[in-house]
């Protein structure tokens, strides 16, 4: 009974489709074929449809909403999404509509309707992709480095501008990302007294976090290192989609002598009387601290964070400034990416009107007249869709 059945089935779908497509139909009790030429299935195929020259199959069209509201769909479903212009299969081990890759690919949009922002926080954020939304526009500023403190007679050198990424990606709905803003470097104690050490600004956090900036020597007026900037980053799941990279600190002033300027992302940190960093020399996502003083000199900078982060800066062998850190180096992975370093104090992309005032600045270097460094600007994410 029960193959009687599926074969009346059989022959009733065939029939129907042969009379909709004005062709003919044969069947088996475990085969249909639909050719205009009646020719019969194939053994391997449960439905052959052969022999047509001018028509195709049309697969069934449904938004995103239509699709979601499938009960229990199989594996290997394949529908076509309209609101993606994709065909998608349905995988049961992975409880998700997947994506058939299209070759070329289907170009990105031009203008998205929504739009939002994230901030520093100092810990990670999340944002899950809403439904019917297949492509997202990313922008993200890494931050930027602290400034170094001065002693008493000399303005410092600023730290390092952050970096800027932009990156079109195509999303399926449910999607989750993960969000880093990196935080501003901190900016080095001044020579407040005498025979005391000035101590280096903190490391910005982030995806990748900014080295210290390197402590003053105990036995002059001299200032501390200016942190290096963090990196902001995005990811989906363990995967890094970008990494907009920190600026390095600058290096800290030693008697009548500045230190050297933190590297904005993707430079190298100036030298003052002892080396700057190098952007992108560290072996992992963090920039490495900045070399403090044992004698009578300012402390280094620390580097930026970055997909590689950047090296501190080396402390002077007199009573002179430190070396500024290096930026670290930024990434974006596949196509649709734009990449740009910052230049001196200046973070990366800094005249687009969606950075708002002051993220990804390197700090200023401490003057005479306050003697500590100002933090680095923190970073900033905004997403389209």
């Amino acid at each position: 009974m029960k193959t009687k059945i599926q074969k009346i089935t059989i022959q009733t779908a065939a029939l129907l489709t042969a009379a909709l497509l004005g062709t003919a139909s044969s069947t088996t009790a475990q085969n249909v074929s639909i050719s205009p030429t009646g020719n019969l299935p194939h053994n391997s195929a449960a439905l052959d449809i052969r022999d047509f020259t001018n028509k195709g199959i049309l697969i069934p069209r449904l938004t995103t909403a239509q699709r979601n509201a499938i009960p229990n769909p199989a594996n290997s479903l394949l529908i076509f999404n309209t609101d993606c212009n994709v065909f998608q299969v349905y995988q049961t081990s992975t409880g998700k509509w997947h994506d058939i890759v299209m070759d070329p690919p289907l170009p990105a949009p031009t203008s998205f309707a929504n739009s939002v922002t994230f901030n520093y926080t100092g810990a990670a954020q999340s944002w899950t992709v809403p439904n019917g939304v297949c492509w997202i526009k990313i922008k993200a500023w890494g931050a930027g480095g602290g400034g170094g403190g001065s002693d008493f007679g000399l303005s410092n050198s600023p730290g390092g501008g952050g970096g800027y990424v932009e990156k079109l990606l195509k999303v399926s709905t449910g999607d989750i990302l993960s969000i880093f803003v990196g935080g501003g470097g901190g900016g080095g104690s001044g020579a407040a007294q005498c025979n005391a050490s000035s101590s280096g600004g903190a490391g910005g956090w982030g995806h990748g976090s900014g080295g210290k900036g390197g402590n003053a020597g105990p036995n002059n007026c001299s200032g501390g290192g200016g942190g290096g900037g963090g990196s902001t980053a995005i990811l989906i799941g363990s995967n890094v989609i970008l990494v907009a990279a920190g600026g390095g600190g600058s290096g800290g002033a030693g008697k009548n002598s500045i230190g050297g300027a933190g590297g904005a992302a993707g430079s190298n940190g100036g030298n003052g009387s002892g080396t700057g960093g190098n952007a992108g020399a560290s072996a992992n996502f963090n920039g490495t601290n900045g070399q403090s003083h044992s004698g009578d000199g300012g402390g280094a900078g620390g580097g930026g964070g970055g997909y590689n982060g950047g090296t501190g800066g080396t402390a002077p062998s007199c009573d002179c400034g430190g070396g500024g850190g290096g930026g670290g180096n930024s990434y974006c992975v596949g196509s649709n990416c734009t990449i740009t370093n910052g230049s001196g104090q200046t973070p990366g992309n800094a005249a687009d009107p969606d950075r708002p005032a002051g993220v990804g600045v390197g700090g200023n270097g401490g003057t005479s007249s306050n003697g500590a460094g100002s933090n680095g600007g923190n970073g900033f994410v905004k997403i389209y869709y």
